[in-house]
């Protein structure tokens, strides 16, 4: 995965040197075009790849992803040159060596990809169908087995089982598929084999049987598992593994036909697997049910009748926790009262997990001594530690819905690790983050990075991997959040593929004593940084106060650092260090700081994207640009909060393209010396007093008598919602 994620970095690295065309050198241009074509050849390849190959991490990938890094770290090196290039007024001599320079980081970044290209096509040569038939599938019975053993009868799920039982039982002849949906381990295999016990008991279904697929599913193993099933219900005593698919699915379908029945169909993960087996079961008109779980809700959706609602199981709340523990260890019994308030103390720890509460009972249970005290109390109090214990016991079910997941989705889920425990994640602010990492592939150009960012989201909820935890007025998604079972197997999985690498509180913190690849650090408060390496392309802080450590000028390649809210003070420490830095985006979001400051931000050499909202400062604020300042600024996107005078003059901002400013009401108009500035084209206006639209329209007017027919002015006063091209993206954003 990590491979993966390196070269859409690699990707963005050069998209961003190809926005800068008209500096590079036209041999150049086509060497990188090519180069281009070559990655994103390799990251198609390595996506279909991962397809057939799920969960398998090796030295090779490690190698493609150092390798990457490495292209990257050339690449950069390019960037930076050539961004430099057309401000450079130094001798012929320092030109040339500048261009060899130039040359030599173009040739070691294809020499880099020259390797993966040569891995891959090794990959793709073992790949071949006898490789694939040879491979070692898990058997669906195993699978069950293991399940069964950890969850069986975790609990009663009363309201669940009635509802399902309602389902079944309902008064309805044409046969009905109901779907079970929830994460792994919440209790869904344990649901259906309650209300398939139930059913063997009433005798109210002619057949009943069960099938589990789990994720390495073969359509034949189903088949059979589902004619072992009937054998106690018919006098076919005959072997038949010898037997085509097509005769096996013919076979489970003659003994279904005429006969009420029950099918069970565990762990599914694909639509594919669904329609390989649905014309096996007959519609017998008589009230037949089949009852299927999964992880994916949009398998569910698909796989599901018209009308028959698909059940969403929940976490458990606090009391049902309690009832479920109590069960596990007491039996039949009560607990005792002098344990009772402890005992929901754990139980509350667990987070809601089913599978979570079965496993601390099981560590209280193998302890002896459940009616003590101390057994109770030395499980609350090492919670933490134990919890690596915990997580290795639900690690292999709840890690299947990871090695599922599609190579394009595993650096956005891992990506979630980096916030908090407990943390509700704005929506928003996790997007543009994965937009400045690189993670999101444009598929198709009509669509804006935001909106691909959504849909992936949507994807890690209906996969039941991210929690929603609120909702805006209209319905959509404004936060989410993620178990802490699942949070702890992202941290293990990033630290064992290099993804991200969390740093300890400490002082005088060294980064080169970690492990390499450090592309992204995740860490608690530190107040100073050492390093001689200048990899480091993305820093986390997780904890506030923050206490905003003195960052080494060679963290030049940083492009996006993420912390808790922040004073103006410690921001303008940190731009201090950027000013060395190459930092073209910036996001200020809920960071108070007087407009009177904008000369520290102005004085960023390379920055062209610029977000301040919320920034919360004193009232009647002024803001008069300077010459020499926002020399490469492109687009400004803000709501002028508290700002009641600014005034700009046509050479202060020399390269401005778009001015968005939102619910401003602060001031009356646009400073018209943006009527001057020959690179603006657009000015939108949402949520605006009326003033401030006739000056925009006096400015557009302006425009048109200066010849800058592209200009324009667009208003809206509808409910924003913030949309804008790859190049808006977040590089610093603070939590609130």
């Amino acid at each position: 995965m990590a491979a993966y994620a390196a070269l859409l970095s690699l990707v963005r690295s050069i998209n961003q040197i190809l926005d800068l065309e008209q500096h590079i050198d036209p041999l150049h241009k086509e060497k990188i075009i090519s180069l281009h074509e070559k990655v994103d050849s390799i990251v198609t390849f390595l996506e279909d790849y991962s397809g057939k190959h799920r969960g398998r991490h090796d030295r090779v990938g490690n190698e493609i992803r150092n390798a990457a890094y490495e292209a990257q770290d050339f690449m950069d090196s390019y960037l930076g040159s050539v961004s430099t290039t057309h401000d450079d007024r130094s001798s012929s001599e320092a030109h040339r060596d500048h261009e060899v320079s130039l040359d030599r980081d173009l040739d070691m970044a294809f020499e880099r990809i020259d390797f993966i290209w040569d891995e891959t096509t090794k990959m793709k040569n073992r790949d071949t169908a006898e490789d694939l038939r040879s491979r070692t599938f898990s058997s669906p019975v195993d699978h069950l087995s293991t399940v069964e053993v950890t969850v069986n009868k975790v609990v009663e799920f009363d309201d669940d089982l009635n509802a399902i039982k309602e389902c079944v039982y309902e008064d309805l002849s044409k046969l009905q598929i109901i779907p079970i949906v929830g994460m792994g381990g919440i209790g869904k295999t344990t649901l259906a084999r309650r209300t398939y016990e139930d059913s063997l008991r009433s005798q109210y279904f002619d057949i009943l049987a069960w099938t589990t697929l789990s994720g390495e599913y073969q359509r034949r193993d189903a088949l059979l598992q589902l004619l072992q099933s009937f054998k106690k219900y018919t006098t076919d005593r005959n072997e038949r593994s010898g037997e085509s698919e097509a005769q096996l699915a013919t076979l489970v379908h003659k003994n279904l036909s005429g006969r009420r029945y029950l099918i069970v169909i565990d762990d599914i993960w694909s639509t594919k697997a669904w329609d390989d087996l649905k014309m096996s079961f007959p519609d017998n008109d008589n009230g037949s049910r089949i009852l299927l779980t999964t992880r994916l809700s949009d398998v569910a959706v698909y796989a599901g009748s018209s009308g028959i609602p698909i059940h969403q199981m929940k976490l458990l709340n606090e009391d049902q926790s309690w009832k479920l523990l109590e069960e596990k260890v007491f039996g039949k019994e009560s607990c005792p009262l002098h344990l009772v308030e402890l005992g929901k103390e754990v139980a509350r720890n667990c987070k809601g997990l089913p599978l979570t509460i079965v496993v601390v009972a099981g560590m209280l249970l193998s302890s002896g001594n459940t009616m003590e005290v101390e057994s109770w109390e030395s499980i609350l109090e090492n919670i933490s530690s134990i919890e690596s214990t915990i997580s290795s016991q639900c690690s292999k079910i709840l890690c299947l819905s990871y090695d599922w997941l599609p190579l394009r989705l595993k650096p956005c889920f891992l990506y979630i690790a980096t916030f908090p425990e407990d943390f509700e994640i704005d929506v928003s602010e996790l997007i543009m983050l994965w937009v400045a990492e690189g993670f999101l592939k444009q598929s198709n150009q009509s669509k804006c990075l935001e909106d691909v960012g959504k849909g992936c989201l949507e994807d890690l909820v209906n996969r039941n991997l991210i929690l929603m935890s609120k909702k805006g007025p209209d319905g959509e998604l404004v936060a989410v959040g993620i178990h802490d079972l699942l949070r702890k197997i992202c941290i293990t999985k990033a630290e064992e593929d290099g993804f991200f690498h969390h740093v300890s509180s400490t002082r005088n913190v060294c980064i080169d004593a970690i492990e390499n690849p450090k592309r992204r650090l995740r860490a608690h408060t530190l107040e100073e940084w050492d390093t001689q390496d200048s990899s480091v392309r993305s820093i986390f802080y997780c904890v506030e106060p923050w206490n905003c450590p003195t960052l080494s000028p060679k963290f030049r390649h940083l492009s996006v650092l993420n912390s808790p809210s922040v004073t103006w003070l410690d921001l303008s420490r940190v731009i201090s260090a950027f000013v060395n830095l190459s930092l073209k985006k910036l996001t200020l979001r809920g960071v108070p700081f007087p407009w009177e400051n904008m000369t520290i931000i102005g004085s960023l050499p390379d920055l062209q994207v610029l977000k301040i909202v919320e920034n919360g400062i004193e009232r009647n604020s002024e803001w008069t640009t300077m010459e020499g300042q926002f020399l490469r600024l492109k687009h400004f996107y803000s709501s002028l909060d508290y700002l009641v005078k600014w005034e700009v003059e046509k050479d202060h901002l020399p390269s401005l393209e778009s001015l968005i400013l939102k619910n401003v009401w602060s001031i009356d108009e646009i400073p018209y010396g943006l009527g001057d500035i020959d690179s603006l084209l657009l000015i939108e206006l949402l949520l605006c007093g009326k003033s401030l639209v006739n000056s925009a329209m006096r400015i557009q007017e302006q425009q048109h008598e200066n010849g800058n027919y592209a200009f324009q002015v667009s208003l809206s006063n509808k409910k924003f919602e913030f949309v804008w091209n790859k190049d808006f993206c977040s590089t610093y954003n603070p939590r609130k």
